[in-house]
């Protein structure tokens, strides 16, 4: 069996620059579901993002920021959410947590509050269903499938796929994904008391 990556029908292969133009007449026209795989452990979010203050400590700043992040989201979710779209993201997570994704869990209870269902699954069990390597991809509704190739944490070109047994391939990794999977709020590497925190701030 071949995996989900492996034999894909690209439609085209993008920058960084064009997969963020595509992405954005997607999201136009999405209608019933946006999903979103990651596999890294780590992400770099650049100098200003919350990940940083989390790291110092700073559990005000980090607060402040993931929030506010938040918010810019839930107004970015607002339109299609108005159309009837759900939002459903699956992490596939190694232990030891990496700091990058203690703290991730963290953004995920803002994710959540403003509209994002979000899930992990260990990284074998992701890999099993796959059927190979991990790789980030999205899938909007039945349409239009994004596999990103990432180094270093950066996103550095993207295969866009509109074949329809790609997508058909895509929609069944998906579904046995998601039944694989668990609610991130069962991880332990999440703080009650942040959580609480952030959800107070979401609120107010």
């Amino acid at each position: 069996m071949h995996d989900l990556f492996s034999t894909l029908t690209p439609s085209a292969q993008l920058t960084r620059e064009e997969f963020h133009a595509r992405f954005d007449v997607a999201w136009a026209h999405l209608s019933s579901r946006f999903f979103k795989f990651e596999c890294q452990q780590s992400y770099d979010e650049g100098p200003d993002s919350a990940f940083h203050a989390f790291v110092r400590h700073d559990l005000n700043v980090f607060v402040e920021k993931a929030v506010r992040t938040g918010r810019a989201v839930g107004e970015y979710l607002k339109t299609p959410k108005e159309r009837g779209a759900t939002f459903l993201r699956i992490h596939a997570v190694s232990t030891p947590l990496t700091e990058y994704l203690t703290y991730e869990l963290h953004a995920y209870v803002v994710n959540e509050y403003f509209g994002e269902q979000v899930f992990l699954i260990d990284v074998d069990e992701a890999e099993r269903i796959v059927g190979g390597p991990l790789k980030d991809f999205q899938l909007f509704d039945a349409d239009v499938l994004f596999v990103q190739d990432v180094l270093n944490g950066v996103n550095v070109g993207v295969t866009e796929s509109r074949n329809p047994v790609d997508i058909a391939r895509a929609v069944d990794v998906i579904e046995r994904l998601r039944r694989a999977s668990r609610s991130f709020r069962t991880n332990s590497g999440l703080d009650p008391q942040l959580v609480a925190r952030l959800e107070g701030t979401c609120r107010s």
